[in-house]
């Protein structure tokens, strides 16, 4: 059998079953600020990188020095 049919015919049944759980591919961040427990998710690292500097300005920073960059790159999980 073909993997992609394969692939296809598993994202089907997968849909179609309300049991199913589905992973989303995608990444995942936890503010590395102490004592914040906000955790994002994006399809993207682009996209959590932009949700992050949203989240970022709840903290009163406008921008990311290099430190704190590296805290959030290391802070970034694939899902």
């Amino acid at each position: 059998m073909n993997r992609c049919f394969l692939f296809a015919a598993v994202i089907s049944v997968a849909a179609k079953s309300p049991d199913a759980e589905v992973i989303a591919l995608g990444f995942k961040l936890k503010c590395p600020m102490p004592g914040c427990s906000t955790e994002l998710q994006a399809e993207t690292k682009e996209d959590l990188m932009t949700q992050g500097m949203a989240h970022a300005k709840t903290h009163g920073m406008t921008a990311l020095t290099p430190d704190m960059m590296a805290k959030v790159q290391a802070a970034i999980k694939q899902t």
